[in-house]
């Protein structure tokens, strides 16, 4: 029994994988889609992710991204469409930590699957990069985005 506690103790990778023990480990629980925002929160999370794209873009860019997601959200773009736009406004840094926020203030389950896939397929593309590298609408009188 000892050699068996032994031999488990020196097979654990040097710590330099404990990054990478921790993702495997916490996937199936880090990677699970946010429930989308609702009652006082639709406001917290839309205040916030305003406050992101202004401090991005400015204000400029808030009412580009509001006139954006208004679009999607009254599917006068595809999803396509609004990936290729978060894609060519903001970096990949920037769309990761975005696209969990705006799917918690859609409440269509197609889109809200589509755009957390995206999210998945760039964060496995573009995890290895990471780990190395260290509008029209008045938001007072409504806080979705869509």
């Amino acid at each position: 029994q000892l050699y068996d506690a032994i031999h488990r103790v020196l097979s654990v990778p040097p710590s330099g994988n404990a990054q990478y023990l921790k993702q495997r480990f916490l996937s199936p629980f880090l990677d699970r889609m946010p429930a989308a925002a609702v009652g006082p929160d639709v406001q917290i999370v839309y205040d916030r992710v305003l406050r992101t794209i202004e401090g991005i873009s400015g204000p400029a860019g808030v009412e580009e991204f509001k006139t954006s997601c208004k679009d999607y959200g009254q599917n006068r773009c595809t999803d396509e469409q609004f990936v290729g736009y978060l894609s060519s406004k903001f970096n990949v840094d920037q769309v990761l930590h975005l696209v969990p926020e705006i799917i918690k203030l859609l409440q269509d389950a197609s889109k809200r699957k589509y755009l957390w896939d995206f999210y998945l397929k760039l964060k496995s593309e573009h995890a290895p990069e990471r780990r190395t590298s260290g509008a029209t609408q008045d938001a007072s009188a409504s806080p979705s985005l869509f």
